[in-house]
């Protein structure tokens, strides 16, 4: 326990940017805790990771807390001392699979200069982020969209990825979508308009990223949609 509180100390869990400053070029990495698990998972099909994370974890337990029962039979005609062998095995085994992950991760990671390099960029980053003081965002009252009501289902679900649960826009990496407050003072922006947008975007000038919602959504939600985004202020 000391061991690994002195660890964390000195090698703190990662703290990578916000979701919102963060950009493609950004490599996710846990903490050296486990990095084992995260290399270990890059060998195994998505499928099967819960056998890398759960079920072998706990096969290991299952025989550690059935090792009192395991001191008669034909156990013990390999040792005398069938629980510490198996006990002394598992651990073995554990620790053997733990380092070499660590290790292979390290590795594949210094191997690549351009991983090597970002990751390098990222350390220092965090390091300057972690040396700054503290400075809240205070928002104004002003700075928060008001409406009459919450948002539509369908929207949160389709479309406030992009342009915030508020119509408040947003980036995603180098994209930024705008905001949808006072759309409704644009031209071709009425309640069929939007309707329309939203089954072609392209005939109202508008391109990929923005795609169309003709097949995903039904006609009531997409008037809902288009009523509550023209009531945006």
């Amino acid at each position: 326990f000391v061991a690994l509180a002195l660890w964390s100390f000195k090698f703190p869990a990662p703290l990578g940017p916000s979701v919102s400053a963060v950009t493609a070029d950004y490599l996710p990495r846990p903490g050296a805790q486990f990095l084992w698990l995260y290399q270990s998972l890059k060998y195994v099909p998505g499928g099967l990771g819960s056998l890398v994370g759960v079920v072998f974890p706990g096969l290991v337990i299952l025989i550690l807390l059935a090792l009192p029962w395991l001191d008669r039979g034909f156990v013990t005609r390999f040792s005398t001392q069938p629980q510490r062998l198996i006990a002394s095995l598992l651990l073995a085994a554990v620790a053997a699979w733990v380092l070499t992950m660590t290790m292979t991760s390290y590795l594949s990671d210094r191997r690549d200069p351009r991983i090597r390099q970002q990751l390098a960029r990222q350390e220092t980053e965090e390091r300057t982020f972690r040396s700054t003081p503290f400075q809240p965002a205070i928002l104004q009252l002003s700075d928060v969209p008001q409406t009459n009501g919450s948002a539509p289902p369908a929207y949160l679900k389709l479309c406030a990825n992009c342009h915030g649960e508020r119509g408040q826009g947003g980036t995603q990496g180098t994209l930024r979508f705008p905001p949808l407050i006072g759309v409704a003072v644009k031209p071709r922006r009425t309640v069929e308009d939007i309707i329309g947008l939203l089954n072609d975007p392209t005939a109202f000038g508008l391109e990929p990223p923005m795609r169309s919602f003709a097949t995903k959504l039904t006609e009531d939600e997409k008037r809902d949609i288009a009523e509550w985004v023209v009531k945006l202020k």
